[in-house]
């Protein structure tokens, strides 16, 4: 049964909670945006009894899964926000390591590649869309386009590397404008799905006001399924390893040092209110950190969250403008797919580069890393398996039964989890050979890096008022401001040294 809430998100929502995941508080350069991890326990408890709906009249019943939905998603953002701030984020980063993020990631790609070849297989314009993402990452990511400038007066030219810069943009725009000349020439059949202008699309635009603006309470009350409500904390729990590992990797990119605990602590904090937010105006997924997003850091070389910011601040005027998020919504479904096939197989890079911080060497680490993916793709095969047959054991409680099913169905989940168990109980490796090379370095961070606090906030804080702020485990110590206050006065000191 297709379930109501899963609908195309806000905009202006999604784009408030990367402005949150990118301020003073945050300190990481690149963009945050919807969980679709989410989308698993969301899925699952369709369901549930308390959430079959009468599409005859399905008014009331639509109304009450959104509360279901929007409730239980923002109180599952207090496990984040708890685990932020009592510290216990930047304890768990000392134990889950790239042995850890390897499988995780991967099988997060790895699980969405069923979702990629529905939707890719839909129609060949999904080719095309990969086709020209891939060459402008691939082949023409250092190639320089002359770019018109005038400077006093005189037309210069400079080189810009354009296409490695804005592959997305430029692969989604020529693709969309492909399939609307071919849409207009009626060369696509009407029920067409690389169709652009079908009948519901034209409806959308229409029907769309010009300005809105989500906020709380706009889809009524709230209320909380327990079975969704452990739904999305497992759904939490998997987007804490997931950013952990993929702050390690962005550090590694940006070329910065590994985050320190109170980093991050806060960053999760930040993905806590953010999900808090989403669940308040009826976003209907968390918030998190993308793994593509941090792979195209990667690849356009932008590493600034003032641009992110300024990215957000625009689609948050795309958003509140209701007629272009209309418009955008015009994107193809294979189009979509071929994109997200590029970014997945850019996830599945990112999880290589963490190979790099592990001793291939010892049969210790490759026997877990195996044992880890075999397990997490055989182990919800076996329970999809059952579930098809009837067979599935049952504790006798449905919601209970259902989110154990649903735990058990996530490959990213299974896998995790059993790397996290092993590579923390079996011994046989170093700490560095593990890939922890960040532990012993959590130094006071200098002011050149990008996690430290401006100077002004660095003095404000080191007030005798404030002690008891720099207690807190997502605030730096005092002996830390103390050190990078003073880089940040002498800044020739530090480079000197």
């Amino acid at each position: 049964m297709p379930y109501p809430m899963l609908t195309l998100p806000y905009p202006c929502t999604r784009r408030l909670r990367q402005l949150l995941s990118l301020d003073e508080l945050h300190k990481y350069q690149t963009a945050a945006g919807n969980d679709f991890i989410d989308l698993k326990p969301l899925i699952t408890t369709a369901t549930f009894d308390n959430f079959d709906v009468d599409w005859i009249d399905s008014r009331i019943e639509y109304q009450c899964d959104e509360w279901y939905i929007n409730g239980s998603l923002a109180a599952s953002s207090l496990l984040l926000l708890l685990a932020g701030m009592t510290g216990f984020v930047g304890t768990l980063s000392r134990l889950i390591g790239p042995v850890t993020v390897f499988p995780l990631l991967t099988l997060i790609a790895v699980e969405t590649v069923d979702i990629v070849v529905q939707k890719a297989s839909q129609h060949w314009i999904s080719v095309v869309a990969f086709i020209v993402l891939m060459v402008c990452v691939v082949f023409l990511a250092e190639i320089n386009v002359p770019i018109p400038y005038w400077t006093n007066g005189r037309y210069t030219p400079i080189q810009y590397p354009l296409f490695g810069q804005f592959p997305y943009i430029i692969a989604i725009v020529s693709t969309w404008l492909l399939a609307l000349v071919l849409s207009l020439t009626n060369t696509f059949d009407e029920n067409s799905p690389a169709r652009v202008n079908t009948r519901s699309n034209m409806e959308t635009i229409k029907e769309a006001s010009w300005f809105s603006i989500p906020h709380p309470g706009a889809f009524g009350g709230y209320a909380v399924s327990p079975g969704l409500l452990l739904g999305f904390i497992a759904a939490c729990i998997a987007s804490i390893a997931e950013s952990i590992g993929g702050y390690g990797v962005l550090a590694k990119i940006s070329q910065e040092p590994y985050p320190t605990s109170s980093t991050l602590n806060r960053s999760i904090i930040m993905e806590g209110l953010g999900t808090l937010f989403g669940g308040l105006c009826g976003q209907g997924v968390g918030m998190t950190t993308y793994s593509e997003n941090i792979a195209a850091v990667s690849i356009t070389r932008v590493a600034s969250r003032f641009t992110m910011q300024l990215g957000g601040i625009f689609l948050i005027l795309l958003g509140v403008f209701s007629k272009i998020g209309a418009i955008l919504a015009t994107i193809p479904d294979p189009m979509i797919g071929g994109v997200l096939g590029v970014s997945m197989a850019m996830i599945i890079g990112v999880a290589v580069s963490n190979l790099d911080l592990i001793n291939l060497k010892r049969s210790r680490n490759i026997t877990i890393i195996g044992i880890a993916m075999i397990l997490g793709l055989g182990i919800p095969a076996y329970v999809i398996k059952l579930e098809t047959a009837g067979k599935f054991p049952s504790v006798g409680v449905k919601d209970i039964d259902d989110t154990i099913m649903m735990l058990l169905k996530l490959k990213m989940f299974v896998g995790g989890l059993i790397a996290f168990i092993l590579d923390n109980l079996c011994g046989g490796a170093t700490l560095r050979e593990r890939g922890f090379r960040h532990l012993g370095e959590d130094k006071p961070a200098v002011g050149a890096d990008g996690y430290s606090f401006p100077a002004s906030v660095n003095r404000f804080l080191l007030r005798p008022h404030f002690n008891l702020l720099l207690r807190l485990p997502f605030i730096p110590s005092k002996k830390e401001l103390e050190s990078i206050l003073k880089d940040q006065e002498n800044p020739n000191n530090t480079q000197t040294a």
